[in-house]
């Protein structure tokens, strides 16, 4: 039995007890589909703040409606389906300025009553085409059917969408790939008709996918510089291309679904995009001249379709970011592969001076976390991050308080990452809790750890009031990891993770002492 089948089954039993008068059991089920409802929400209003009082009120017919649900194991689906029929109502009901003859004749302001709502013909046209659309995507195999559903519908990520489907995210991208090449032959008349066909892909053109940036080690990254690997997504054939540090690491972060404190360039680039109402329907690598790539972006919008010149770098990273497939001209692939026909090529490459997105991901990690400057006793420089209190789980709120009161117990007159390991280990039915324990992580043991290590100070780390500067990072990270992994509310799981990130304060010490390495602790998260 599959993962999916075991979530439907799982679901099933909760919807018979929430039918049955259980709120517990209906509150369960919103927590577990509301990534997927306000998703869809934020994907039909184009409006974070719409979007959530719209699964607000689906959720409130959902609760109203239960008992009429038949197919109990199909409640996410159901769910979503209230959400964007809600997201259509609050669409077709926002009420537009119009000014009257009067009114643009210099008279006085009348509101007229004007129907901006589609025209019967657009109406029909459009149930034709959502009927053709579901029914292909319905024709999928279950599998690609599940992966198109999450990854395109629901807006998440590769790696949510492994999570959820419990595979491993290569075999997310391939079951994409195969749903869009089945979906391109059945839907391409489609798009023709509809106006919304794409410039003509040639024959010869070959889709790619990008697997891997690679750059030399720092002592030879003059020599190494950074490089995109694609490949074809049907064989194993590969070309590169070279790009800038700056290029480098946005994709790495963006491959490796790491999201930067603050947009970068490509992301503002694309939600300008999406809110002028343009999509990007594809990028090609159309030549290359004098080893010079050229590439350009098909772009669409407003029944008009434009080819954008662009550097191949920022081309691919749009790419990745709108999820828009990959070409590669016929001609451009094989100036590009006969890169990669040297005889050193492969050990340029993937040679012991060499390193990948993982390290590049890595590195940029320990710069944001702070952990290049493992000298500096006290940090004052803040992450560009306000942490919002009413975004903190109850159980996280516990936590923080218990580490008030471990502060207050060991007569300090601050609250540092020390006291709040302490605060994450004394609620011991939340995830951090049980994640400690796990690992041999006692309260006694923790407090005994912190003695041993203040036994070898002169005085406390901080003699500030309040929150020392590394807790206050703890709290910012514990934000970033909650955002990384899509949850609304930041938990105890979220913060012993920003404990984890920060990586040198005092917490870290207690853990080292006890013998506990802060990679066994974001490990043991990350598997809860």
């Amino acid at each position: 039995m599959g993962e999916t089948d075991t979530a439907q089954i799982r679901d099933a039993a909760l919807v018979h007890a929430a039918q049955a008068g259980d709120r517990t059991a209906f509150a369960t089920l919103v927590e577990r589909h509301w990534p997927l409802l306000t998703g869809l929400c934020r994907r039909a209003l184009q409006d974070r703040m719409a979007a959530e009082e719209a699964a607000q009120e689906a959720v409130l017919q959902a609760m109203l409606c239960i008992d009429s649900l038949r197919r109990p194991e199909r409640f996410g689906t159901w769910l979503g389906g209230i959400g964007l029929n809600v997201c259509r109502m609050a669409l077709r009901t926002r009420s537009p300025v119009a000014l009257s003859w009067e009114a643009l004749a210099g008279e006085r302001i009348v509101a007229e009553p004007v129907d901006w709502g589609p025209t019967p013909a657009e109406l029909a046209e459009d149930a034709e085409v959502r009927e053709r659309i579901v029914a292909a995507v319905a024709a999928l195999p279950r599998g690609q059917r599940a992966a198109v559903t999450l990854f395109y519908l629901a807006g998440l990520s590769h790696i949510e969408t492994a999570a959820m489907l419990g595979i491993e995210t290569s075999a997310v991208k391939a079951r994409l790939h195969k749903a869009r090449r089945s979906l391109r032959q059945h839907l391409w008349t489609l798009a023709e008709e509809v106006g919304m066909a794409t410039t003509a892909v040639q024959d010869t053109a070959v889709e790619v996918q990008v697997i891997d940036i690679r750059r030399g080690r720092p002592d030879a990254r003059r020599l190494y510089p950074y490089t995109v690997i694609l490949q074809d997504v049907g064989s194993d054939a590969r070309v590169s291309f070279v790009c800038g540090p700056f290029e480098g690491e946005s994709l790495a972060l963006t491959l490796a679904d790491v999201a930067a404190p603050r947009p970068l360039p490509y992301t503002l680039a694309v939600d300008m995009l999406t809110a002028t109402g343009g999509t990007v329907r594809s990028v090609h690598i159309s030549k290359v001249t004098q080893d010079v790539v050229y590439a350009v972006v098909v772009v669409a919008g407003h029944g008009t379709e434009q080819r954008v010149d662009a550097r191949p770098s920022d081309a691919v990273h749009i790419a990745l970011r709108t999820r828009a497939p990959i070409f590669v001209d016929r001609s451009a692939w094989e100036a590009m592969r006969g890169w990669l026909a040297h005889p050193l090529a492969e050990r340029n490459l993937y040679g012991p001076e060499t390193e990948g997105r993982a390290e590049i991901v890595a590195e940029w990690q320990q710069r944001w976390s702070g952990q290049a400057l493992a000298t500096r006793e006290a940090m004052t420089v803040e992450l560009p991050i306000a942490v919002d209190f009413a975004r903190f789980s109850t159980d996280a709120r516990r936590a923080l308080d218990a580490a008030e009161d471990e502060a207050r117990g060991f007569g300090h007159n601050y609250v540092g990452t020390e006291h709040q390991l302490l605060g994450l280990i004394r609620v011991e039915d939340a995830t951090a809790g049980h994640v400690l324990r796990s690992l041999g992580v006692t309260i006694d043991g923790a407090r005994a750890a912190l003695r041993t290590i203040y036994d070898r100070r002169s005085a406390p780390m901080s003699e500030r009031l309040g929150m020392a500067p590394r807790a206050k990072r703890v709290l910012a990270l514990a934000r970033l990891e909650a955002e990384r992994l899509g949850s609304e509310t930041i938990g105890t799981e979220h913060l012993l993770l920003g404990i984890v990130r920060e990586g040198n304060g005092i917490a870290a010490g207690m853990l080292e002492q006890i013998g506990v390495s802060l990679e066994s602790v974001r490990q043991r998260v990350t598997d809860t």
